[in-house]
């Protein structure tokens, strides 16, 4: 699913390359690709502008895919079904080894670009209103409304039966089994400040950037407690922050529209480090063993060292990236606007390191040693007697 889990932590199961990656295979979609991918069972799914993807994703050969789904939507899967927003203005539901469809829910001509969430027969999506579909049939159980009218367009994260969710100006906290809001928190108002980041929830702590895509709004990256609703704690960066934060440990990680990747402290929001990439930020970072992986308006995906932001490698696309990068089983799976997606893995070393016998103890070491060398000198005062006879 989106962000690895339902709490969106953006932290993945399985270490991921650590060093400059190769290639296992890329897949030529032919569209721009803004949807993050799920792998599930060996297969990925993923969104695009000419619809949904299931690839091998060991080979990266096509399985099936569906036009009809098209958009940025990133798919969730679960018992066997696909489930993806569409740009059309539909949740939809695909049989995952088939493609078939299994329903098409309308959202009275209203765009998906959030990512749904499943969990506990429930599908949660933000269509404008936030709303729970039931998995089977794709009815909804209850939709909310936020106050305001604001419209929800960020993928919720859910938590011990809690929906945490952003729009607009606001956080809000929504019973997952009945829709009823137990608290909202209102971000301090700028122009164009408004949230399109989607939450991260760690240890009772909410975690949520804001800011638009422009240069001149600051964005802010902020840290709620997720029982109460009260602010413990924001951070201020050149840009709007639209990507979702991953947390890790001590750290709490984002990128912003000026380009940087960052570290905050998850305690107290001041900034460890930074990190400049060559263009803005949409990707979401993820996390595998201590390391984070983020992809960048410019073309690249970067690996950085969770503690030291220090680059450890970085790999070129031909487009910019703004699909999040998806880690299983060693392999880094992304997509970019070039229209591929891309499986990237550890390299194997193309010299085999020398082998070297491991005796038991230091005294037969020493004993083969000293029986090599004395078999050599008889040898040698063989050659040198044969030599004066002649």
């Amino acid at each position: 699913m989106f962000r690895h889990d339902a709490a969106h932590t953006g932290v993945a199961d399985s270490s991921g390359p650590t060093r400059t990656p190769v290639e296992i295979w890329r897949y030529n979609i032919g569209d721009i690709i803004e949807s993050s991918p799920a792998v599930v069972e060996g297969v990925l799914y993923i969104g695009s502008d000419k619809g949904i993807y299931a690839i091998n994703a060991s080979t990266g050969d096509h399985i099936w895919n569906n036009i009809t789904a098209g958009g940025m939507s990133s798919p969730a899967v679960d018992n066997g079904v696909v489930y993806i927003g569409s740009a059309g203005g539909f949740v939809q539901a695909f049989n995952a080894s088939t493609g078939t469809q299994i329903f098409r829910h309308p959202t009275g001509g209203q765009g998906v670009s959030a990512s749904p969430l499943v969990i506990n027969d429930g599908v949660y999506i933000g269509v404008g209103l936030l709303m729970r579909l039931n998995t089977s049939t794709g009815h909804p159980t209850w939709t909310y409304r936020a106050q305001d009218s604001s419209s929800f367009e960020t993928s919720p994260a859910v938590v011990d039966g809690i929906i945490y969710v952003g729009a607009d100006y606001n956080i809000y906290a929504v019973n997952a089994s009945l829709g009823t809001k137990i608290w909202n928190y209102t971000i301090e108002y700028q122009p164009n400040g408004y949230i399109i980041s989607s939450p991260s929830v760690s240890v009772g702590v909410v975690y949520i950037g804001s800011g638009s895509t422009t240069s001149t709004v600051n964005g802010q990256v902020w840290a709620v407690n997720a029982t109460s609703g009260t602010k413990m704690w924001n951070h201020t960066v050149s840009g709007g922050v639209v990507s979702s934060p991953a947390v890790f440990g001590r750290y709490v990680y984002a990128g912003a529209y000026d380009g940087t990747i960052f570290a905050l402290d998850r305690l107290n929001g001041r900034e460890v480090w930074s990190y400049q990439t060559g263009d803005s930020i949409f990707s979401s970072p993820a996390v595998a063993n201590g390391i984070v992986y983020v992809g960048s308006n410019d073309g690249y995906i970067y690996a950085l060292d969770g503690q030291t932001g220090e680059k450890l490698w970085s790999y070129q696309t031909e487009g910019p990236i703004r699909s999040s990068p998806t880690i299983v089983n060693g392999v880094l799976y992304v997509g970019s606007y070039d229209g591929y997606v891309y499986a990237l893995t550890e390299p194997t070393n193309s010299t085999p390191s020398p082998t070297i016998p491991e005796f038991p103890n230091q005294l037969l070491a020493t004993a083969i040693f000293l029986s090599l060398l004395a078999v050599v000198s008889a040898v040698v005062i063989t050659k040198k007697r044969t030599k004066t006879k002649l």
